[in-house]
């Protein structure tokens, strides 16, 4: 059965404010490419906001708020993306986490260069080497070519998958090739959430296919938003439409965690 649609946030936000507000402890795990930072071309050309670097660091100043970026970056690319300090960074979509050894598949340098050869063949395809993945971007490609393109790839990868060398995922305009088993976003939200004490409230925003995990791991304990075009289909609770909306969510939120500062006894 497919996911159902999300509601939009800003009619629903008196009754999200109300939750977040009556929380003790907030988490807040957030996405950067398409969340964060506006979508770009190439991931290189892709910045975090000045603004909503500053409202970032704000809430990870705060006791009451954990602050965490999963991402499908690198996680050393990640960190110079953001560049906030005293917040968790995770990268390859929960692969690469602070304290938990990684290491890339045995296959994968022998695979890049395979998709490599693919890729070179059809303008506006990439390959992207982040360690533990290898990511394939098509956001370039004519959207005519993409379909073949995706089966040559596909086509080239079968013989790793059924040795179960590596899984195969598809993101936004981006085929993932990554590790065996099942770690994903999901799995790195409940770890973090693991380690945290007092039970804080999840809220997880993300635009990606692999937010997905994340929203099904919160699910109604927790604020789970989808960033993308209204309509889409997603298990997350609500939406909003772009990375300015995030900020504006972020601002809210800070604004709810200081105003119950000031009610405090």
């Amino acid at each position: 059965m497919s996911a159902p649609t999300a509601d939009p946030l800003w009619p629903a936000w008196p009754m999200v404010a109300r939750r977040l507000a009556a929380a003790e402890q907030l988490f807040l795990g957030l996405d950067c490419d398409g969340t964060l930072a506006p979508l770009a071309d190439h991931p290189a050309a892709a910045r975090v906001p000045a603004a909503t670097r500053r409202t970032l660091r704000r809430l990870a100043a705060r006791p009451d708020v954990q602050v965490a970026v999963i991402s499908g970056r690198a996680l050393r690319d990640l960190r110079r993306l953001v560049r906030v300090p005293r917040i968790c960074y995770v990268g390859n979509h929960g692969l690469e986490m602070d304290g938990r050894p990684s290491r890339p598949p045995p296959a994968l340098a022998v695979i890049r260069r395979r998709l490599a050869a693919i890729a070179r063949e059809v303008p506006g395809a990439w390959v992207e080497d982040k360690r533990m993945t290898l990511s394939v971007h098509t956001r370039g490609v004519r959207p005519d070519d993409v379909p073949r393109l995706l089966r040559r790839l596909r086509a080239a990868l079968r013989p790793y998958q059924a040795r179960r060398q590596i899984r195969v995922t598809m993101g936004q305009q981006v085929l993932e090739v990554r590790p065996p088993g099942r770690w994903t976003k999901g799995t790195a939200v409940r770890r973090l959430l693991r380690r945290l004490e007092g039970r804080p409230m999840p809220v997880i925003i993300g635009d990606d296919t692999t937010d997905e995990d994340a929203f099904a791991a919160v699910g109604a304990l927790g604020v789970t938003i989808a960033v993308g075009p209204t309509g889409r289909r997603t298990k997350a609770r609500y939406a909003v439409r772009t990375p300015d909306e995030v900020h504006l969510a972020l601002q809210r939120l800070l604004a709810l965690r200081r105003r119950r500062d000031a009610l405090a006894p």
